[in-house]
């Protein structure tokens, strides 16, 4: 344990010239972080510190980065070690926290057991720090599929594209997509041509969300306003009629997504639907179709991290 704390110790910038060169025969270290972390000569040396002077039973090559993401700091651990190949990734509230956790991990890995002088003794990774298998990505590209109960009559498939910018709090994204065309009829006449209107919505949407992150799923609450078009064309007539009428709508409801992959995310949302405008679509001045005041809207979406 003193080792090891000794050598967390002289990552602070006022004892990086504190302590004598040590050996860490046997591993090989690239370090790639901003100015404001740890060097490398300044992580190989706690290394050294941690282990002792002795040689590894087999040589190691380990390549390190760090990098800002959102409001922490992500490390990647990439090794090699004969055919064997790894990747760890460690997320912490800043640079320093990140590489003391990275310290911890590689002296865990690279122990082939006690050296001569001394016992090694590791600390656990502080609660502060977490491991993570899918590190967050601040920005994401996705498409939803939506079937939609508020805008148009009856039910109505559509899809969605936009992007989404994400911290591990918060996440704000904008999308523009489109609803299939929809129909509902009314009244047949004497001359026997039924009344109808087929309509179809092509919306713009924004929303903001708080959320969780417990592991690989992200659990939400998202709010927004969609603004759209709503073209509708009415059969039956005797004149053939169209029109394109200004819909809105306001949304809440939870989300779900569920990481796959480092980059590959999956998700479900509901959301309830009010209509703050409700135009009205007639044929014949006969009313056939207003939006009903709340609606429902389920969506499967598929995004990809960048």
């Amino acid at each position: 344990m003193r080792r090891l704390l000794s050598a967390l110790i002289a990552l602070s910038p006022t004892a990086w010239t504190a302590h004598a060169d040590a050996s860490t025969r046997g591993l090989e270290l690239t370090w790639d972080a901003p100015a404001e972390c740890p060097r490398a000569a300044d992580v190989e040396r706690a290394l050294a510190e941690s282990l002792g002077d002795r040689d590894r039973a087999d040589a190691v090559v380990v390549h390190g980065s760090a990098k800002r993401v959102g409001d922490s700091v992500r490390v990647e651990l990439d090794t090699v070690r004969g055919d064997s190949r790894g990747r760890r990734t460690l997320l912490a509230e800043n640079c320093r926290l990140a590489t003391d956790a990275a310290i911890v991990s590689l002296a865990l890995m690279l122990d082939d057991g006690p050296p001569a002088a001394a016992p090694v003794a590791v600390a656990p990774v502080p609660d502060h720090v977490q491991s993570v298998a899918t590190p967050p990505r601040a920005r994401r590209a996705f498409v939803t599929g939506v079937v939609d109960g508020a805008a148009l009559p009856g039910v109505a498939p559509g899809l969605l594209a936009g992007v989404a910018w994400e911290t591990p709090r918060i996440r704000a994204h904008v999308a523009a997509g489109a609803l299939l065309p929809a129909r509902t009829e009314g009244r047949t006449t004497i001359d026997g041509r039924t009344l109808g209107i087929e309509a179809r919505l092509w919306f713009a949407s924004a929303r903001g969300e708080m959320h969780v992150v417990r592991g690989p799923m992200t659990f939400a609450l998202a709010t927004g306003l969609d603004v759209g078009v709503l073209h509708a064309r009415g059969t039956g007539a005797w004149v053939p009629s169209s029109t394109d009428v200004l819909w809105i709508g306001a949304a809440l409801g939870p989300a779900l997504r569920v990481a796959v992959h480092d980059r590959l995310i999956l998700g479900a949302e509901v959301e309830a639907v009010a209509s703050l405008l409700r135009p009205e679509l007639r044929v014949d001045v006969e009313t056939l179709f207003r939006p009903a005041p709340l609606g429902m809207r389920l969506g499967a979406s598929a995004e990809l991290a960048f």
